[in-house]
């Protein structure tokens, strides 16, 4: 299939055409235009975007997934100009992820330090205990299970650190060390307690599994993309973001345990984030697949 690109980019030709193949994904169309322009910006920081009506700005759809197939994925590029533009400086999604994730607990980790590791209550030891693992795990998946499609941008990962270091980090960390709490003794036969640790466990087993659903998926997009395909298994039967909704449960294990209004917060903030995306996913699968598939955004047959 030939493409029309216009480019936004100066020194460029103004206009060319790419020729694309049955098999090619979005990361080959990339480097197919990276050539055409002659290098003038860093891969990661091409955009590539075609409106579905020219009069409409909202109309607007950006190749953003590097490993979904062209042509299956994006049939409308038949009859549509594809344009091309500079994204911006790019930052490697694995570095701020291992940032994001381990500053949070060694700022912990400070706090208790300053307060006493012996004064701590078990309330406080548990949460660190649920606390820390989410955040190790995270960071064992940065680094050994997600394949990501694309860089982050530079604005995003600001606010990602602002999110994570500095709200949960420092105002949830120093909340968790020094409030006052009640009823900070932990029983195991407290149900409260008891529940939301095991709940937490839970949902965190789900959310790995739900990664490593995405990851199998991933990688045979890579190998052979002439079909996209839908996660299966674990809640992916029911809903497209599956993972999301295991991360929210595990924040709200976390929230329902410690009982500060911090933490409730940072979950709430969390949830509504994460459903948003999950909401804009179901549109993108929506628009390729109409009734066929029968899913939810996020929360099994409620959104």
């Amino acid at each position: 299939m030939r493409i029309e690109i216009k480019s936004f980019l100066p020194n460029t030709y103004h206009k060319f055409t790419v020729d694309v193949n049955i098999s090619d994904i979005v990361f080959d169309l990339k480097k197919i235009v990276f050539e055409k322009i002659e290098e003038k910006i860093p891969l990661e920081q091409i955009e590539l975007f075609f409106f579905k009506n020219e009069k409409k700005l909202e109309s607007k759809v950006v190749l953003d997934n590097n490993s979904l197939n062209v042509i299956e994925f994006y049939p409308e590029l038949k009859n549509k100009t594809l344009y091309i533009k500079d994204k911006g400086k790019q930052v490697n999604i694995v570095l701020v992820n291992l940032i994001e994730y381990t500053f949070p607990m060694v700022i912990i980790l400070f706090f208790a330090y300053l307060k006493g590791i012996r004064n701590l209550n078990d309330v406080q030891k548990y949460s660190i205990f649920m606390i820390f693992f989410h955040f190790l795990k995270r960071d064992f998946e940065s680094v050994y299970v997600h394949i990501h499609s694309k860089q982050m941008e530079f604005l995003m990962m600001i606010l990602e650190f602002v999110y994570y270091i500095v709200y949960f980090g420092i105002f949830c960390g120093f909340n968790l060390i020094f409030a006052k709490m009640n009823n900070s003794k932990f029983i195991w036969n407290d149900k409260r307690h008891y529940t939301c640790l095991i709940f937490f466990i839970v949902s965190e087993i789900c959310n790995f599994q739900c990664h490593l659903i995405l990851r199998k998926l991933r990688i045979n997009n890579f190998k052979s993309s002439n079909e996209i395909k839908v996660p299966k298994g674990n809640l992916f039967d029911f809903v497209y973001k599956a993972n999301y909704f295991w991360e929210i449960c595990a924040w709200f294990s976390i929230a329902f345990f410690i009982q500060l209004k911090s933490f409730y917060a940072f979950a709430i903030l969390g949830a509504f984030i994460m459903t948003f995306w999950a909401i804009e996913e179901k549109k993108k699968f929506d628009e390729k697949f109409g009734k066929n598939i029968i899913k939810k955004a996020i929360f099994p047959f409620i959104l």
